[in-house]
């Protein structure tokens, strides 16, 4: 199992090389306006310096992300879950569920479309991290997102 220390490490090499969106719009728009304030939250924010409160405000709205914003920001997502378990279990369980291959044929694209821009090492690394907050009995077992990304990577 990794550390605590070698996760950092890890998220920090695999995405080091990120590239800030190209789209000005990070999240897709919905009916309630959460599309809009994930927006103006992110909007010139680095994931290498995203605030936890911006992660915080957001946490429930994760699915919204576009995929090159949601592949963007998974490493301040992640780094938040290490570093702050107790502030970020609703993020944890937003974050990985959104790793886990959808049901529903109408979400299977969109997911496609997220999963293509990691690269092996990334989705690694989230793998990763998913199982030490799991062994780590910081959060329930995730092993339908284990599953998945287990799939994902052999197949990267």
């Amino acid at each position: 199992m990794n550390t605590r220390e070698q996760l950092i490490d890890q998220i920090h090499h695999a995405f080091q090389s990120n590239k800030y969106p190209t789209k000005s719009c990070f999240a897709k728009p919905d009916i309630f306006g959460e599309g809009q304030t994930i927006n103006a939250n992110f909007k010139n924010v680095f994931w290498i310096k995203c605030p936890l409160s911006i992660l915080i405000q957001d946490e429930d709205h994760i699915d919204l992300l576009e995929p090159e914003a949601f592949q963007y920001f998974t490493p301040a997502y992640l780094l938040a879950i290490i570093n702050h378990p107790n502030d970020t279990w609703r993020i944890h369980f937003r974050l990985t569920s959104q790793f886990k291959r959808p049901l529903d044929p109408k979400h299977i694209d969109f997911y496609n479309q997220r999963m293509h821009l990691f690269t092996r090492e990334q989705l690694q690394v989230v793998l990763n991290t998913i199982q030490y907050m799991s062994q780590t009995n910081l959060v329930d077992e995730c092993n339908a997102e284990i599953q998945s990304l287990n799939q994902l990577i052999a197949t990267s």
